[in-house]
């Protein structure tokens, strides 16, 4: 590296100038085999091939065979399980999710990402039959999953936008391959993966006195699916706090005291009677003056929905 150096037109004198017991070209040299995270190896020195992963040792490798066209699998075909990332053709997912690209000799060219994405389900809105897709990506600490439109899957600036939050190791950078792989994925494993139905909204998820979101999470065989923003509105719903008694003594004075707070009550405890009777739906308006309590109001009484 220092001959390399000395030979090109970045040369300055600087380069031999002394730091201590080096020189300043020794540390930059030093400093930058410190900073690699992926080096040459020559032929000789890569594995052979029955060294590398293989289909038959690769439980989750997903075969190139087409389905039948009776919606079967081929008889030389395995689905893999999608409970962790599948290899396919071209790639390789390791045990510890990191996903790898394959040269066309079958050998490991490069390393992609440390987190590799998967779609790990196919959901179908109970409301509209749109088809999303459930992904998952294993992080320090465990697997997160999101579940995104389709198209954001295809798209290197979108998929940056979804899967970063998650903590998955995605950038503009690698962005363009994780897409290539995602849909190398679609292609031969897609027919395979499991189909889960899916409502993105709060309160009954297929019809009147069904599976009552955020509520009955999985219940009927229905998942509950926000998208990110409504997620963030419902997370303070999911999960149950205080009593029924504190509730009841809490809001006692401001029941008693204000009839726009009886109002909204009363709209809440029927807001899930709408659709069971067939009433027309309805909105109530709650305006005021600022801190005349409309916020204090609107969380009493959601916590009832």
């Amino acid at each position: 590296m220092d001959r390399i150096f000395r030979r090109s037109g970045l040369m300055r004198d600087k380069w031999d100038s002394r730091r201590g017991d080096t020189t300043y070209g020794a540390q930059t040299i030093e400093r930058a085999i410190e900073g690699c995270t992926e080096f040459y190896r020559p032929r000789a020195a890569r594995p052979s091939r029955h060294m590398r992963p293989s289909r038959a040792n690769d439980k989750n490798m997903c075969s190139t065979a087409a389905p039948d066209t009776d919606g079967g699998g081929s008889s030389d075909e395995e689905a893999p399980d999608f409970e962790t990332a599948p290899s396919v053709e071209g790639w390789f997912v390791d045990t510890r999710g990191r996903l790898w690209a394959r040269g066309r000799d079958g050998e490991l060219s490069r390393s992609v990402t440390s987190t590799a994405p998967w779609v790990a389900a196919d959901l179908v809105d109970v409301d509209i039959g749109d088809v999303r897709a459930l992904v998952r990506v294993t992080v320090p600490g465990g697997v997160r999953e999101r579940a995104l439109d389709r198209e954001v899957l295809l798209n290197q600036n979108k998929v940056i936008g979804a899967l970063a939050p998650l903590g998955a190791n995605v950038s503009s950078a690698n962005a363009k391959d994780v897409v290539l792989y995602l849909t190398d994925v679609e292609r031969r494993c897609g027919w395979a993966r499991p189909r889960a139905r899916s409502v993105v909204h709060l309160g009954w998820a297929d019809g009147p006195l069904s599976a009552f979101m955020p509520y009955d999470l999985g219940a009927g065989g229905v998942r509950f699916d926000p998208s990110p923003d409504e997620a963030v509105k419902a997370r303070p719903f999911m999960e149950p706090a205080g009593t029924l008694a504190a509730w009841v003594e809490g809001v006692a004075p401001a029941r008693a005291a204000s009839m726009a707070f009886r109002c909204v009550l009363a709209a809440s405890f029927a807001s899930p009677l709408v659709s069971l009777l067939g009433a027309q739906t309805f909105i109530v308006y709650l305006w005021g003056r600022s801190r005349s309590g409309k916020t204090p109001t609107l969380k009493a009484v959601l916590a009832l929905i």
